[in-house]
This record gives C-alpha cells, sequence and structure tokens, in this order.
C-alpha cells in the first residue's frame, strides 16, 4: 500500500517446506522534480527460528531525467543480517527504466553482492505492455535462465498482480516454478479500463 510519502507492505513467502511472513514499512521523498530518496525497513516471522526475526534495512535513489526515461541505485540489506550466524552481503541494484510509449516499458536491472563487488553479478530484463488501460502484461528473462511471465490489474486505487517463473533448462539445478499472488492499495487513483462512478454537484 502507498499513502503519501509512506508504504507498507506485507508479504507470504516459502522456502522449500518452510513458510514466513515479511512485514515492511518504506518511506519516499522527493529532493526535486527529478530526484527521489527512500527507504525501506522489514522484518520476517515464522515457526522455524532461522526463517524469523530477519531485520534488513534497504536504500535507493531514483534519477528521472526525462519522463520516458528513469535511473536508480538501490541497496539491499545496508545492515547485513545475520542468518544462521553467517553475515549477508549488501546487494547493489543498478536499474533502468525507458517508456518510448505510454503502453510500453523496458526495464534492466544489474545485480552485484558488496563481498564480492562487481566480480560477481546477475541481470534481469522485462517488457511490459499495457494493451488496455489498466491492464498490463509483462515477459521477463533473469541471468539464471528464468523466465517470468505476469499480469496486473488495475481497479482505480486497487491493483491485483500475477508473476509466474517457469522451471529454468537444465542447466541450472535444483530450482522449481516461482508463483506470485499479490494486490496493492493507493491513495492515487490509477488508470483503468473501468470507467469511474459519476457524480453531478449542484451548488
Amino acid at each position: 500500500s502507498a499513502y503519501s510519502y509512506f508504504g507498507l507492505g506485507f508479504e507470504r513467502l516459502y522456502q522449500g517446506p518452510d513458510h514466513y511472513s515479511r512485514y515492511q514499512l518504506g518511506l519516499a521523498y522527493p529532493i526535486s522534480k527529478a530526484l527521489f530518496l527512500g527507504t525501506k525497513f522489514s522484518t520476517t516471522t515464522s515457526d522455524v527460528s532461522s526463517l524469523s526475526g530477519r531485520f534488513s534495512w534497504d536504500a535507493g535513489v531514483q534519477y528521472r531525467p526525462f519522463p520516458f526515461l528513469s535511473l536508480g541505485l538501490i541497496v539491499s540489506e545496508l545492515n547485513q543480517p545475520t542468518i544462521n550466524g553467517i553475515k549477508s552481503p549488501s546487494i547493489y541494484t543498478l536499474g533502468t527504466a525507458v517508456r518510448p510509449r505510454e503502453w510500453l516499458t523496458l526495464t534492466a536491472d544489474l545485480q552485484t553482492p558488496s563481498s564480492d563487488f562487481f566480480k560477481s553479478t546477475t541481470y534481469q530484463t522485462t517488457l511490459a505492455l499495457e494493451p488496455l488501460r489498466g491492464v498490463i502484461v509483462s515477459s521477463g528473462f533473469q541471468s539464471d535462465q528464468r523466465f517470468q511471465f505476469g499480469i496486473q490489474l488495475d481497479l482505480g486505487r486497487v491493483s491485483m498482480f500475477s508473476v509466474v517463473q517457469p522451471s529454468p533448462n537444465e542447466t541450472v539445478k535444483g530450482q522449481s516454478a516461482n508463483y506470485t499472488l499479490g494486490f496493492q492499495t493507493s491513495l492515487k487513483q490509477q488508470q483503468s479500463w473501468l470507467k469511474p462512478s459519476s457524480e453531478l454537484v449542484m451548488t
């Protein structure tokens, strides 16, 4: 959910046979019309001790020099939380989004861990199309040879989305299909193929 400068999030995640919940609080602030800063705090709860109590702090900056171009940098897990006695590295993500048309968006992300800075990298690309106002279909590819497909429906101030990552090819072992279902709310009215209700105001 996004409300002005604040955002709240909840996720139900699965790691093998185990599951855990993640709660998130995000803050964002515009420095100028083209420059934005943001940060996010998250924590987890689970019946499995190794999956519970994970606290992480993320921060990022976005620069939008033109309406059709955005550049961003996100540093995830700045606090480098310890999980099962092992200190997690921070993850640096460089991203760009290009929107040559209102109905077409191209994104690309490059990630590298602080423990192996730019010696080990992964990437992801996504193509999103909006054939109808408020109906967004997307397809992407990750460097571990995983494809993903998604759809999002904007219903005014509520959006519903689903993402599927089919199993990768046989060069990547031990991974299976991933599924994501979710919804989000916002104070800002989203574009939708549904016509908003009309009203007559008389003075």
